[in-house]
């Protein structure tokens, strides 16, 4: 068989766009756990419930669970339309009053957290293309 034959071509790219897919899902999820783990570092602690309550979201598929606060009974997810994405929070009712009204210099703990996050987060992805495009 050529190479150049479409029914072959169409097997390789369909081959290779799976494996970049497959890598982009990888890629959030690992964006997810780091996400996760510098909340948990720039959270403060008191009884743990807030540290304890991190989770992340990605592509609609819960890997922890993720509720939204405004439900009272934690039963529906908080999604996002988009493909290929990811959400990384809290479901405890009273994180935005530390993020935003601490005076114990925890306020602003979420935000240093996506700074982290956001500065890993394109390296992450550009090692998850770059392994998809090698399969």
């Amino acid at each position: 068989m050529k190479t150049s034959d479409p029914k072959v071509m169409q097997k390789i790219f369909a081959k290779k766009f799976k494996a970049v897919a497959d890598n982009i899902d990888e890629s959030l999820i690992e964006i997810g756990e780091r996400g996760v783990n510098y909340l948990k570092l720039e959270s403060p602690v008191d009884s743990g419930r807030l540290r304890g309550s991190m989770s992340y979201l990605v592509n609609k598929k819960v890997y922890t669970p993720i509720w939204d606060s405004e439900n009272k009974d934690g039963d529906e997810l908080k999604k996002k339309k988009e493909k290929d994405s990811v959400i990384i929070g809290t479901n405890v009712i009273y994180a935005p009053s530390v993020e935003y009204l601490a005076k114990n210099g925890s306020a602003g703990f979420m935000y240093k957290a996506y700074k982290q996050t956001k500065k890993v987060a394109k390296d992450i992805f550009k090692k998850g293309m770059q392994k998809g495009m090698k399969k």
